[in-house]
């Protein structure tokens, strides 16, 4: 049943069909269900449902896409117990620039290894775009309207200051973010933004040291986020002093959907006014901090300071550098290109 979230009564039915007719296998599908089970106080059937949540297609599944399996599949099975091959390291590189610009939307992945056109690319994400603005005219309350679209046009905005903590009177002077607390959770809700909140004391379990009131905002996808600023190919090969702050950023987003997709929940670290650690994540009651650089130079003040402060067990700083691992006496620290940030688990799997 697609678009299930129109009907609330269908999606609270689901709990009949599961009680009365177990073998009939029912999918249910809505783009804004998170939206309607909240808005529309909708009785979802907790313990009869399997809810799972879809999202844009990650790096791997972007490789696993590629017609061109030769390389794809050399990446993808490389054992990660030595430096990459030159010829793999360039092929990966060039893989990942592609993807930062068209993204994970079906759609688009399909018509780019289809055409190798960034213009019919680009048809496919102002469509989408287009499609999201009108979904907020269809679907949100009325009275939040011009509040979700202020703030979703200024996400672009946020994300290229050098300080990309989103701040309210970057959408509407004088705002507050009271004001703006409905729009932001509907966003949040429809799964076309993800909050990454501010962690100052860095104990597991990390949710219990989450600031809810400090955030940074991403997009649900690094495409998308791409075709809204505009930026060409050109601009993000040659790295220009002009889009370093948006370029950041954009590895940021990238990192996080990465970790998401693969189930991490992850924060961000800052201690006083200069320290800032990019990613904090957990696995098996440990934190795990993480760094992601874009481009070769991995050097991090922020990054030792966390781990000589928490004695972190092990750390990881993703970069276009090649594999390397680099020991201390009490922290294991991976490189690891950014194009691998899908298999973090494989590395952590080793010392946990």
């Amino acid at each position: 049943m697609d678009e299930i979230q129109i009907q609330p009564k269908a999606i609270t039915a689901l709990k009949y069909f599961q009680e009365d007719l177990p073998e009939l296998a029912i999918i249910g599908v809505g783009s804004l269900l998170g939206v309607s089970i909240r808005q529309d106080q909708v009785s979802f059937p907790v313990g009869k449902v399997d809810r799972l949540t879809l999202y844009p297609m990650n790096f791997e599944e972007f490789l696993m896409a590629n017609p061109n399996k030769n390389y794809s599949e050399l990446v993808m099975n490389y054992s990660l117990s030595e430096p990459l091959p030159e010829y793999l390291l360039d092929n990966l590189e060039a893989q990942f620039r592609d993807y930062l610009i068209v993204g994970g939307m079906p759609e688009a992945v399909k018509t780019w290894f289809e055409s190798h056109d960034l213009n019919l690319v680009h048809e496919v994400h102002d469509n989408l775009l287009f499609g999201y603005e009108n979904d907020v005219s269809k679907y949100a309350p009325a009275d939040q309207i011009v509040n979700i679209r202020d703030i979703w046009r200024s996400i672009p905005v946020q994300l290229s200051q050098d300080n990309n903590k989103f701040i309210f009177s970057r959408v509407k002077d004088s705002a507050r973010a009271k004001t703006f607390e409905a729009a932001m959770g509907w966003l949040v809700d429809a799964g076309l933004i993800y909050r990454l909140h501010r962690i100052e004391n860095a104990y597991a379990p990390l949710a219990s040291q989450a600031q809810l009131n400090q955030y940074k905002v991403f997009m649900s996808d690094v495409g998308l986020l791409f075709r809204r600023v505009k930026l060409s190919m050109k601009a993000l090969m040659e790295k220009s002093q002009n889009t370093r702050n948006f370029r950041g950023s954009l590895i940021e987003n990238f990192v996080l959907n990465e970790l998401l997709v693969k189930g991490f929940q992850p924060y961000y670290w800052t201690s006083g006014n200069t320290a800032e650690l990019d990613f904090l994540v957990e696995f098996n009651s440990q934190v795990i901090p993480i760094e992601a650089k874009a481009n070769i130079n991995t050097q991090a003040k922020s990054y030792r300071q966390f781990i000589n402060k928490y004695e972190s067990l092990v750390g990881f700083k993703f970069s276009l550098k090649n594999i390397g691992y680099n020991p201390d006496e009490k922290t294991h620290n991976n490189s690891l290109p950014l194009a691998f940030v899908w298999r973090i688990e494989e590395y952590l799997s080793k010392y946990f």
